[in-house]
């Protein structure tokens, strides 16, 4: 019998860094022994490549050229590309983005089952043509998967027409979550893991924030990003003493059992990933109030401090509470450590092991 495909389509080729990229990679490990042949279909390669191959993993990059037409050359390509794919039907498609609709013929949305996830906060993806893609095509949609019961309500109030099956499952943590809380502070040691940004990361505010906390207090920033923005990046840290770029985290566990405290103050995430795995080894948080999963992630005075954005005295005294007081800092790691059990790799693989099986039942 022919194997049924579970196609996937992104922006960037898997075997980098990001969360997107993490999700991608776990849905494909979870289906290599599974009855399903696996595409990936991409336009970019990663800027830093970290992860090989999945063997039973089909890749396919789209070429295109970079002139005055090249967004509709990029959308032809991908177009042909995933249509021919995907022409014997009842295929289970992935999509990042509600864009990514206008990819599919008519034939192909009516023939498969359309998969699409959310990647960044409801307010973003929803802009430009994301809330008139998912008004023209969202019959189409079998399934739009969410991040929080927070973004469910958010979507309903913004697309109150869509009464498709709505799935809320979180971003799975891709370490292992260690054994015991921390028992008082070790250092006051601070880190951050991000894709380097400035844009949408912010790093101008942690940088005043460390500013207000003063020697006392390190922070070291780990991420990638394009060339010129750790240039950027390096000359913004470059007469802040108790700031260092540290260049791409290799070895997650091993970093954040280096420090006391993960700090983030993103003008916007989808989810935060890196907020996850910091949880997962115990480390109090500290983050900007700009997205709507951070309230599931941290729980405000429990195992970290949520802070209105660009409060940055307060954000400097919460660092200071949770890293001057062992009993406090106690409990918000071993609330961290509670709360990582929601977001453990075999469970949330489970829950998108039965969405697909879903699908499979109905062909």
């Amino acid at each position: 019998m022919k194997k049924r495909k579970i196609v996937i389509y992104s922006q960037y080729k898997s075997t980098g860094i990001g969360g997107v990229e993490n999700l991608i990679r776990m849905l494909q490990n979870s289906t290599e022994k599974d009855n399903y042949e696996t595409v990936e279909v991409y336009h970019h390669e990663p800027i830093n490549e970290i992860n090989t191959n999945i063997s039973n993993v089909s890749y396919y990059k789209v070429n295109f050229k970079k002139n005055a037409i090249s967004f509709l050359t990029k959308r032809l390509g991908s177009y042909l590309k995933i249509n021919e794919i995907c022409a014997s039907g009842n295929n289970v498609i992935i999509l990042f983005h509600p864009e990514s609709l206008f990819e599919l013929s008519n034939k192909t949305l009516r023939n498969n089952f359309i998969i699409l996830v959310q990647t960044n906060k409801l307010e973003k993806l929803l802009c430009r043509f994301g809330y008139f893609s998912i008004r023209l095509f969202y019959r189409f949609i079998d399934s739009f998967v969410l991040y929080t019961d927070n973004d469910k309500k958010e979507l309903m109030k913004r697309c109150p027409f869509y009464t498709s099956a709505v799935q809320v499952i979180p971003r799975a943590c891709r370490i292992n979550t260690v054994r015991n809380f921390r028992k008082g502070v070790n250092n006051k040691k601070i880190v951050t893991i991000a894709r380097i940004q400035e844009s949408q990361k912010n790093f101008i505010a942690m940088i005043e924030i460390m500013k207000i906390l003063g020697e006392e207090y390190q922070l070291d920033i780990y991420g990638d990003g394009s060339e010129q923005e750790i240039h950027d990046l390096k000359n913004l840290i470059q007469s802040t003493s108790n700031v260092n770029f540290c260049g791409v985290a290799y070895d997650i566990p091993n970093i954040l059992g280096e420090y006391s405290l993960f700090i983030m103050t993103s003008h916007f995430e989808g989810f935060g990933q890196t907020l996850i795995e910091a949880r997962s080894q115990a480390l109090p948080i500290v983050a900007y109030d700009t997205f709507e999963a951070l309230h599931w992630i941290v729980s405000d005075e429990n195992n970290g401090y949520i802070i209105d954005n660009g409060n940055g005295k307060l954000f400097a005294e919460k660092v200071k509470l949770a890293l001057n007081d062992d009993i406090t800092y106690s409990r918000l790691s071993m609330s961290a450590l509670k709360k990582a059990k929601e977001t453990e790799s075999k469970l949330v693989v489970g829950r998108w092991g039965e969405l697909i099986d879903s699908f499979t039942r109905k062909s």
